[in-house]
């Protein structure tokens, strides 16, 4: 219970901590702080998560064994009362790691919000809000001419074709390392 609380006290300092940063704008205005900001919350809340479902199991495994030896002693009476706390508990368990995936779930859908608002800002050069085609073309040039492997997917044997692409029956479009095939 004391870890459950300790990581209860975190995960709140977190959430004022992450509500101080959405509150200042210039924070909320950079999107490769709230992608950051956003990555921190699902690893914090995966971490405060996995150790709250430990410690429920390590209190149901007590639970059990206290029947256990209830059982062994010959007492039918705290065994049954037991078996009811332990019943309950386990629906609480239960219940709490249902509310936590719904959670981890509307964290997941922020960060990819974010993750589109950010692809959007990179495109859009004069930050009008918009995405002209010459914004979307000089964003795809520049894309272009950062490619590190130089393997655009070519006819077999043609243009695009290098070490990675190799020209003939292993070659061809899409058969760059970088890509996956079909399954």
């Amino acid at each position: 219970m004391k870890d459950r609380s300790k990581m209860l006290f975190g995960a709140l300092v977190a959430c004022a901590i992450a509500g101080v940063l959405a509150a200042n704008p210039v924070f909320a205005e950079d999107p490769a702080s709230m992608i950051a900001s956003d990555k921190a919350a699902i690893q914090a809340k995966k971490s405060e998560i996995k150790s709250a479902q430990e410690a429920a199991r390590a209190e149901e495994k007590a639970l059990k064994d206290q029947i256990r030896q209830a059982e062994q002693a010959g007492d039918p009476a705290t065994a049954k009362t037991l078996k009811e706390q332990l019943k309950s508990m386990h629906k609480e368990n239960v219940g709490e790691k249902k509310e936590d995936r719904k959670e981890i779930k509307e964290l997941k859908k922020e960060f990819r919000a974010d993750k589109k608002e950010a692809r959007k800002d990179a495109v859009d050069t004069n930050d009008d809000g918009t995405i002209e085609k010459n914004e979307k073309k000089a964003f795809y040039e520049h894309k272009k001419k950062n490619d590190k492997d130089n393997n655009p997917p070519g006819p077999k044997g043609g243009p695009g074709t290098n070490w990675e692409n190799r020209p003939g029956p292993k070659g061809g479009p899409g058969a760059s390392p970088n890509r996956k095939g079909p399954r």
